[in-house]
């Protein structure tokens, strides 16, 4: 048997919906201003290290982290009978340890991104100068 101690965190989840809903608006919009600014060939040439997958893949783990953060709220119970007794600081923990977790994951790939692209840019600069 699976259930929620309190379910009506659940509720929260209806604004991760409206989250993504902006954010894919803010994407839509992005592409009009830049179709507007110039080609698209032209775009690409003047910003070669723009990625638009990495906006994606932090948003997607960004949008992860607040839903399981918000599962822990709701304190999901497994089991085949209802225990009444009050445990204290339990569970709690173990969701703060768990955002922790994917706090740490996700700054990790921040910082990765980021020396991927020193890296990447140390090397186009070397090669300019070896002319």
């Amino acid at each position: 048997m699976f259930r929620f101690e309190d379910p009506k965190y659940l509720y929260l989840l209806l604004l991760l919906a409206l989250w993504a809903i902006i954010y894919i608006l803010s994407c839509i919009s992005r592409k009009r201003k830049l179709k507007r600014f110039g080609e698209t060939q032209l775009i690409k040439a003047l910003m070669p290290d723009a990625s638009s997958k990495r906006q994606h893949i932090k948003f997607l783990i960004a949008l992860f982290a607040a839903a399981m953060l918000i599962v822990a709220l709701a304190r999901p119970q497994m089991g085949m009978t209802v225990d009444n007794e009050k445990k204290q600081g339990i569970e709690v923990s173990n969701a703060a340890s768990i955002m922790v977790m994917w706090f740490i994951i996700y700054q990790m790939a921040l910082i990765s991104f980021d020396v991927l692209a020193i890296i990447f840019e140390w090397n186009a600069i070397s090669s300019i100068g070896s002319f």
